[in-house]
C-alpha cells in the first residue's frame, strides 16, 4: 500500500510539473508525507484534490485571459471599423466639397 501510496504521490507530483508552477508543493506535500510516515489513503486522496484543484483554477485563469484577450480583440476591431467608417465619410465630403468647388470656378471661368 505505500508503494501504491508513494507511486500516486510522484504521478500526482510529476503532473503538477507539467502544469507549472503547482510543481513544488505537490513535490514538497509528497517528499513530506513519504518520509514522515507511512501515507495513509486520505493524505493521497487530499494531495490528489490538491493537485486538480490547482489545475481547474490554472485552467481557469487561462479561460478568463482568453476570453479577456478576445473582447479587447473585439473593440479593437470595432474602433478600428468605426475609425475607418469615419475616414470614408470625411472623404466622401472631402470628394463632394471639392466637387463643389470645381463646378463653382468652372462656372465662374465660363462667365468671365
Amino acid at each position: 500500500a505505500a508503494g501504491l501510496a508513494t507511486e500516486t504521490l510522484a504521478f500526482h507530483s510529476s503532473q503538477a510539473a507539467a502544469d507549472g508552477g503547482a510543481a513544488s508543493l505537490d513535490a514538497a506535500d509528497a517528499s513530506t508525507a513519504c518520509v514522515d510516515a507511512p501515507v495513509k489513503p486520505w493524505q493521497v486522496q487530499a494531495l490528489a484534490d490538491a493537485g486538480l484543484r490547482r489545475q481547474i483554477q490554472a485552467m481557469r485563469r487561462a479561460e478568463i485571459e482568453e476570453a479577456a484577450q478576445k473582447a479587447a480583440a473585439a473593440k479593437e476591431e470595432e474602433i478600428k471599423a468605426k475609425a475607418e467608417a469615419q475616414v470614408q465619410t470625411h472623404l466622401k465630403v472631402v470628394a463632394a466639397r471639392s466637387a463643389e468647388r470645381d463646378a463653382y470656378l468652372t462656372q465662374k471661368h465660363e462667365r468671365e
